[in-house]
């Protein structure tokens, strides 16, 4: 892995399955080589669309802050809104309806905003989790009135790096990423 690059690979290797991870942890497009092990059909972990590999060198041009799992076996979707910016763009909900929306500025070193808006009176509590699916924050706000609202997150603490936030306010939650960049 090159450390001094803001484009990330990373390859596994098992007798079972393959497993290429690539990352643009850039604020710019980037192109990077996922150095497939073997040409043929490849998996996209999240959408379970197929990647027809013919040339093990190929190049793929990810957004800032997108990443994909490419695996040699097709597996199920994982659980819907989990991570909706790489599997969806997000839903537009019609106005009046429970919001969470993206955080600003994004990318932010150490402090961004998260503004929300609940329809009912509701317990909120806010999630934070890393790229690799660990919770690092659990903030619980109480219950709170609905309306708009604005919470600061102060990421001072944390490495530079793609993160996820995750709001549940009642039986509603909602979940979109974030890059600190430092």
């Amino acid at each position: 892995m090159n450390v001094g690059s803001a484009l990330k690979r990373i390859s596994i290797s098992h007798p079972e399955m393959e497993v290429s991870v690539i990352g643009n942890f850039d604020v710019t497009n980037g192109s990077i080589q996922p150095a497939f092990s073997t040409s043929g059909p490849w998996y996209n972990y999240f959408t379970g669309d197929t990647l027809n590999v013919s040339d093990t060198d190929t190049t793929i041009t990810l957004k800032p802050g997108e990443f994909h799992i490419y695996t040699t076996q097709k597996f199920e979707a994982p659980e819907e809104g989990l991570l909706p910016g790489s599997i969806t763009p997000p839903i537009q909900d019609p106005p009046g309806e429970f919001k969470l929306h993206q955080n600003y500025p994004n990318p932010f070193n150490p402090t961004t905003t998260i503004s929300y808006e609940l329809t009912e009176r509701a317990q909120v509590n806010l999630q934070v989790y890393n790229i690799l699916g660990q919770k690092i924050i659990s903030m619980d706000m109480g219950e709170q009135l609905p309306g708009s609202h604005v919470v600061t997150l102060d990421a001072s603490g944390f490495s530079s790096g793609l993160y996820f936030y995750r709001l549940n306010a009642g039986s509603r939650s909602s979940t979109r990423k974030m890059l600190l960049i430092k």
